[in-house]
């Protein structure tokens, strides 16, 4: 939604980026694969935060905020 309202395109790139992590972390996870698996997994957690925090704080532009 943020790039649909705002056209940046890095928070749908972000995204994507997390997905593939969490499809590499799952499948190491069913491998058997644990160095690589906890390391990966903290490390969605981590951007899932990030990306979080930092797609709240963007500010919503004028023309939304006085139709609102």
């Amino acid at each position: 939604m943020v790039w649909v309202r705002l056209r940046p395109a890095w928070p749908f790139l972000a995204t994507l980026a997390l997905v593939a992590a969490e499809t590499v972390q799952y499948f190491a996870g069913l491998d058997g694969a644990l160095w690589l698996h906890l390391p990966l997994g903290v490390l969605t957690i981590v951007g899932l935060v990030v990306l979080f925090i930092a797609v709240w704080r963007q500010p919503v532009s004028r023309e939304e905020a006085n139709g609102a």
